[in-house]
């Protein structure tokens, strides 16, 4: 049994520090590219099926946390020292401010975590935890108590940068669906896989994308499914501090786009008997919140992220600019665009009320 400092994400420039218990992320060239890139891009209907009559696992409230570390200043690795003061020893806790790992170094991890097939090897090592848990100790909850994408300090081109998100959020998605308690990340402050800048405290893209899981998701999970194709991950909860469904749509795919429809099953008994009912097509009957997410100019390796097309940097008084979702026409489908990260909430999906009430009353 293991104690870690954690700091769970608040939504203020100010973090609560708390400590977690841990049981056991010319010309004719020219209109050649052109031509080329027109098409290769593509929009593609998806339909997501969301099976909403049954939880497939509960997280904590606090599921997103990150860790600080205790590396001095001198730390350094692949010929670079990203520490600074950053180290635990070092750091000024008072300042404002907001492992399935790979090498530091390694010249394809850009495209690793672009590789829905490479995202998806970790997901036995979370089944073979859960299998563990719940075979010699159930009351217990399992942790990713340090995880930081890559090794020895986090890619320098990387770490920091809007790519990261397509591995760091599909790993809270895939955490929690294999019922994890909590997902820390390595690092809040120090490194380059940090939260926040090491020199600045400015946060890093992948800062914004935890503070809106950290808002919107919920700790009941859903079991979701879409097979039409690999490259958009979709992950399901209900909604956190209101009704109904929050959703995740990670879509890695630097070409196509998709336009989501939704459906839900539902479980029901009937003369003793138990079936899972397809719904129609669901679209709710008011507006939906969307959060869109994309890199600015479209430079994945950038470090500035855009929210619904306005870019994330912090005020003169060094506080997170405002977050607002964009109201959408619930009727109509939800628009992807490559190479971007969704969040969505439908008040009106019913499902979640009842399982709600479910958990509350057993």
């Amino acid at each position: 049994m293991h104690d870690y400092n954690c700091i769970t994400l608040n939504s203020s420039r100010s973090f609560l520090i708390s400590r977690y218990r841990e049981y056991g992320f010319e010309m004719h060239i020219h209109l050649a590219i052109l031509v080329s890139q027109i098409s290769l891009s593509s929009t593609q209907n998806v339909n997501v099926v969301i099976q909403g009559a049954t939880s497939i696992g509960e997280t904590d409230d606090n599921f997103v946390c990150a860790t600080l570390d205790w590396w001095p200043t001198e730390k350094c690795n692949y010929n670079q020292c990203p520490w600074g003061k950053a180290g635990l020893l070092n750091l000024d806790l008072k300042k404002k401010g907001l492992i399935n790992a790979i090498k530091g170094d390694d010249p394809n991890m850009i495209t690793k975590i672009q590789d829905p097939s490479y995202l998806n090897q970790v997901a036995q090592t979370y089944k073979g935890v859960l299998n563990i848990v719940n075979k010699f100790k159930p009351q217990s909850g399992a942790w990713v108590s340090e995880s930081g994408g890559a090794l020895h300090g986090g890619a320098k081109d990387l770490s920091p940068t809007f790519a990261d998100g397509f591995w760091y959020l599909d790993q809270l998605g895939m955490a929690s669906t294999y019922n994890h308690k909590v997902f820390c990340r390595q690092t809040l402050i120090g490194g380059n896989y940090a939260l926040l800048n090491t020199t600045t405290s400015i946060p890093n893209p992948d800062y914004y994308g935890a503070l809106l899981w950290h808002r919107l998701m919920g700790s009941t999970v859903l079991a979701v499914t879409q097979e039409s194709n690999p490259n958009l991950r979709v992950y399901a909860h209900c909604a956190k501090k209101k009704p109904g469904i929050s959703i995740i749509f990670i879509n890695l795919s630097k070409d196509s786009s998709f336009n989501v429809t939704l459906s839900n099953y539902e479980h029901q008994s009937r003369n003793s008997r138990s079936t899972d009912v397809a719904k129609p097509e669901f679209r709710g009957s008011k507006d939906r919140e969307e959060y869109h997410l994309a890199a600015l100019a479209g430079n994945i390796q950038g470090q500035i992220v855009l929210l619904n097309d306005v870019p994330m940097v912090p005020t003169e008084t060094f506080d997170i600019p405002t977050m607002e979702p964009k109201l959408v026409n619930a009727s109509t489908p939800i628009s992807i665009a490559a190479h971007s990260i969704v969040y969505v909430t439908i008040e009106t999906f019913k499902p979640c009320t009842v399982l709600k009430l479910h958990h509350y009353f057993i």
